[in-house]
Order: C-alpha cells, then structure tokens, then sequence
C-alpha cells in the first residue's frame, strides 16, 4: 500500500515530517517546480531553491525513503540551459521519482490574462519540445525512468496511486472538492469547505455534478488514460476493464496513428512512439467516444 502527502518547500519543517512519517505516510511528493529563484518568483511561489534541498534533507532525516519532486518546465523567460540546471539538481538529490509537467494556462487565471495580455510570452512549441526531451534523456540515464508521459521513477517506485487512475481503476475522493469513480459513477464533493462540513455533520450527501458512465463511454476513458503511459494500452488489462476488444473497438484509429508515426503495436499493447509523446493529447482525442 502507498500513501502519499504532498508538501510545499519551505511550509514544512523536520517536526512536520517526522510526524507524518510516522503516522504512516511512506511516500512524500514535494512541490519543488524549479531550482531557478527568478523562476520561482515568476510562478508566484514562496520558496526558493535552498528550500527545496533542505525539504529533502528534511524528509531523509523524518525517514522517508520514497521522495518524488515536481517539475515545470517551458516557462516564460526560461531555456534549455536553465532547465537542465534543474534537472541536473534534482538528479543530484537523488530522489526515487521525478514529475516534470510544461507548464499550462489554465483559464480565467493571472497567468492566462497575461499571456493574453502579452505581459509574458509563453515558450515555443520546439523550446518545449527539447525540453521535454532533455528531461527523458537525463533523468534515464541517472535510473529514473520514464514510465508515464510526465512521470519518471526509480525501479519499483512509481506512483501506485496515479496508476489507479491512468488504468481508469476505482477510487474515493474524501474532503471538498474530491473527485471519485465508483460503480461506474464519476462525481465530485461540494469545494465549499463550510457547506461540506454542514453536509457531514446533518448526514447528507456531499457530492455533486454525478454523472453515469455507459459501457462504450467507460472504454473511451481507459484508452485516452491507458495511453499517458508508456506502457501503453495493454490487450488484457483493457478488456479486463471494459470487456472490449481493442483493436475491434478502435482498429481504424489505431492504424490511423501507426501510419502517421505516433503509435506502434506489438502483441501486448498500443503505445506512444518517442515522437508521439509530444503529440500525446491530439492522439487520445481520436479514442473519446
């Protein structure tokens, strides 16, 4: 079993982390973003580079031997030198699993309305393109291996509960705002904390937004989310979960991306080709039903 807390650099001290150790927390992801101060700053977070090191630090001396550090690459001002700084740093920590995500504008955000606004100019497609080869390359050849588009572990260390929903597995979200699929239902809690807990405390339901999930639906998920890792979507898993065959389902789309490049097949699976990666969310579109 794994259970994981995530943490902000520079929010946490070794009090802290020893005592979520040692109730039971085995796996810590730390929200590291950058090792760049200046880039930091642009992203609007209050710690800085020394912080994330001594979270690390922090959580070896708590006992934690299962760290994972989130990266964010691509942006505003930002290069390729600057982002294998990052990454040659976060190598050196030696933590068993690295997240790197370019980074994206989310809309009616401050970020969005200055891009919009030309107060800061996203990185081009080819910068990000090169970077995210660059994390691939290095992180592999320091064992940290790349088994989902933006997701990278040590050998037995990837994140179990990720892979709950990247094979479309059950879950429960608890707290506001949680998300869960169960008995194919997806659904969503209230995100006001006040009217969740009135809900709790007077025995009522606490979800909203529930949405039934047909069969063929249900199948379309799984590939879309089969298809972030490197793996890819395995025959048997897939009809375990959805009981459709693949290729039957999805024959033509799936020769429609092998000839283009984007997808190969072998006799266990459909996955992303090297080049196809970069082109990952255009992919799964071809597979939403």
């Amino acid at each position: 079993w794994e259970f994981t807390v995530e943490v902000n650099p520079g929010q946490v001290d070794r009090e802290m982390l020893k005592m979520l150790h040692d109730s039971g927390v085995n796996r810590l992801s730390i929200g590291g973003q950058s090792f760049n101060d200046d880039e930091l700053k642009l992203l609007g977070r209050r710690h800085s580079s020394t912080d994330i090191y001594l979270a690390v630090q922090e959580a070896r001396t708590a006992g934690f031997d299962n760290i994972n550090v989130d990266l964010i690459f691509a942006i505003p001002g930002s290069n390729v030198e600057l982002w294998r700084r990052s990454l040659t740093k976060v190598i050196e920590l030696n933590v068993e699993h690295v997240a790197a995500y370019s980074l994206t504008y989310e809309a009616d955000t401050p970020f969005e309305r200055k891009r919009v606004t030309r107060q800061i100019i996203p990185t081009g497609d080819e910068t990000d393109r090169v970077m995210y080869d660059m994390a691939i390359d290095m992180l592999a050849r320091a064992d940290i291996v790349q088994y989902e588009i933006s997701n990278f572990s040590r050998p037995d260390r990837k994140c179990q509960h990720n892979l709950t929903y990247w094979t479309n597995g059950t879950y429960i979200g608890i707290g506001p705002a949680a998300g869960s699929y169960y008995q194919e239902k997806r659904w969503t809690n209230v995100p006001d904390i006040s009217r969740y807990i009135t809900a709790i405390e007077a025995g009522c339901p606490t979800t909203q937004e529930v949405t039934q999930i047909t069969p063929r639906q249900k199948a379309g998920e799984t590939a879309v989310l089969m298809l972030r890792l490197v793996e890819g979507i395995e025959f048997n898993l897939f009809r375990q979960r959805t009981g459709y065959d693949l290729m039957e389902l999805f024959g033509p789309v799936v020769k429609k991306n092998e000839a283009a490049g984007w997808l190969k097949v072998d006799d266990t699976a459909v996955k992303l080709t090297r080049p196809g990666l970069s082109v990952a969310d255009s992919v799964a579109c071809d597979f939403v039903i």
